[in-house]
């Protein structure tokens, strides 16, 4: 189940990735940062905290690996050649396909 962000985010990406098979992606951040990635996985996740603990919260995640850094920003996640986790309160402004298309826009 997605929460209200999720659906608006990660359940279109999921949607488009997985109609179109496509890997590859470019993402764009507010703080101007451009990354291109590779797709990896999806899963589900939590923040951490026991199941019975005040606050604890489970979310979709997804798992790029970042290829290349085309502009760096303050939203770089990792080193290139590492694995990132994207989730609803990590999420690009806009994700592009390797053809150019917008697959989804953070708004």
């Amino acid at each position: 189940m997605f929460n209200n962000i999720e659906e608006k985010t990660i359940l279109p990406f999921l949607i488009f990735k997985n109609n179109s098979k496509i890997k590859d992606y470019t993402f764009e951040y507010l703080d101007n940062t451009v990354i291109k990635v590779s797709y990896d996985t999806d899963f589900e996740s939590d923040n951490g905290l026991d199941l019975d603990e005040k606050g604890y919260e489970e979310y979709w995640a997804i798992a790029f690996e970042l290829k290349e850094i085309v502009k760096e920003g303050k939203s770089v996640p990792c080193k290139v050649g590492e694995l990132f986790e994207v989730n609803y309160k990590n999420f690009p402004y806009i994700i592009k396909s390797s053809k150019g298309e917008i697959v989804v826009k953070n708004v």
